[in-house]
């Protein structure tokens, strides 16, 4: 793997890099220290030409813009502290209540309005792999703790993209990193021909709000049975807004998502650590500068459950001093 660096401008007097990591297959994955946001998946197209099959934006003032920002779909963002939602902005730690930040109505989500995905990140090390650092403050968007976090991102000539996650804290606090990228596979303005498989039996069944319930829901007979390979269009229309639903991923070790384009050789298998998954096509993706729109990228967002600080029947989520974070989370590239 090669990785090679380059200016991508300046906030507030911070240096903005962008990387590009190559392998020997031709595969091409940028990544911004703002964010530590993927800003591109570059894969061979033939005649030295190269498909980019995920949402993103050429330059840093695009991310930046208001027209983004407005009506932000968290393009490739790294997410946290806390993933999805947190109900009413508050819960509680050894009885303890924490409120925190609310920028999704009453509740949280994302990490609140300044989360990891608009940190400017550290370069700890671009050798064998990128490693890339945020330092979370106590109080940050309301969480407790002083929380350091690395994003180790590495390119294999297996063609998978691996992106590990490591957290160490110095007071009880949820913690749950995933990364928000939207992949589209073909020339299409829409996703609704790609072909989705999800290793789940079970979603967490969430209010109007999607704010889960505590109760998981059989895939059978829904629309959510993705157990075998499916479009998306088959099933969407039984859902008005479609799909943001958290799975519960089944444990063995082949792939817990794929995604694939018809009539190419185009594929995305996931593999996680994580016992969760969020799958969102999108609708919500705003046309910015005449591209993108709703249904234009499907994410995999491997997490905990949303909510989780607040179910205790769900996998625990609480990071103590004396622990490690971390997750592993790879994206193999087929085409």
């Amino acid at each position: 793997m090669n990785i090679s660096k380059e200016p991508f401008g300046s906030i507030d007097g911070k240096e903005i890099f962008l990387y590009t990591l190559k392998n020997d297959n031709g595969i091409e994955v940028k990544i911004t220290n703002y964010g530590c946001i993927i800003t591109a998946i570059l894969i061979p197209n033939g005649l030295s030409i190269k498909k980019n099959i995920v949402l993103g934006f050429d330059t840093l003032s695009e991310y930046l813009s208001n027209e983004y920002l407005s009506s932000y779909p968290y393009f490739g963002a790294t997410i946290g502290r806390y993933a999805n939602r947190i109900a009413n902005g508050s819960f509680n730690i050894d009885g303890k209540q924490f409120e925190v930040t609310k920028n999704h109505g009453k509740h949280q989500l994302h990490g609140g309005f300044k989360g990891f995905d608009k940190a400017v990140w550290k370069e700890k090390d671009i050798l064998n792999s990128l490693i890339l650092e945020h330092n979370s403050a106590d109080g940050e968007e309301g969480y407790p703790g002083n929380v350091t976090i690395r994003t180790k991102f590495s390119l294999e000539n297996t063609n998978k993209l691996i992106i590990e996650y490591f957290a160490l804290t110095d007071a009880a606090t949820p913690i749950n990193i995933t990364n928000h990228t939207y992949f589209n596979l073909t020339n299409k303005q829409d996703i609704l021909d790609h072909q989705v498989f999800i290793n789940a039996d079970k979603i967490t069944e969430t209010d109007k709000e999607l704010i889960p319930t505590g109760k998981f829901i059989d895939v059978e007979n829904t629309p959510y049975d993705f157990r075998e390979l499916h479009s998306v269009k088959e099933k969407i229309n039984n859902l008005p807004f479609g799909y943001d639903v958290n799975y519960i991923l089944n444990k063995q070790q082949e792939a817990s998502a794929i995604i694939s384009a018809p009539d190419t050789s185009r594929k995305v298998k996931l593999y996680t650590t994580k016992p969760g998954m969020q799958f969102y096509t999108g609708f919500y993706i705003p046309t910015l500068s005449g591209k993108f729109g709703s249904y234009s990228g499907l994410a995999l967002e491997p997490q905990y459950f949303p909510d989780s600080p607040n179910n205790s029947s769900f996998p625990n989520c609480i990071l103590q001093p004396n622990e490690e974070y971390y997750v592993k989370n790879i994206f193999e590239i087929l085409f």
